[in-house]
């Protein structure tokens, strides 16, 4: 899923254009490895949100084993045997 590519981020790559080519490699690197981090950081944090949606919903889906079966017949009155 992506967002508005008009973030920080990327007003900060549309800066470069108008840099020094020394100033604009450096500052280009700089941005970059922010821009990993950014993305390496969102990926960890679906990965977590991922797991505790995982969770929730096993724990939702949990089986009272005490419980009687539920009628699973076609037939309404149909018994379980």
């Amino acid at each position: 899923m992506r967002h508005s590519e008009k973030g920080s981020v990327s007003a900060l790559l549309a800066g470069l254009g108008t840099m020094a080519p020394d100033a604009r490699k450096e500052r280009g690197a700089a941005v970059n490895a922010l821009k990993d981090a950014i993305a390496e950081a969102l990926a960890a944090r679906r990965a977590v949100l991922k797991e505790l949606a995982l969770e929730a919903r096993l724990k939702a889906e949990t089986v009272d084993v005490t419980l009687p079966r539920a009628r699973m017949g076609s037939r309404p009155g149909a018994s379980i045997r």
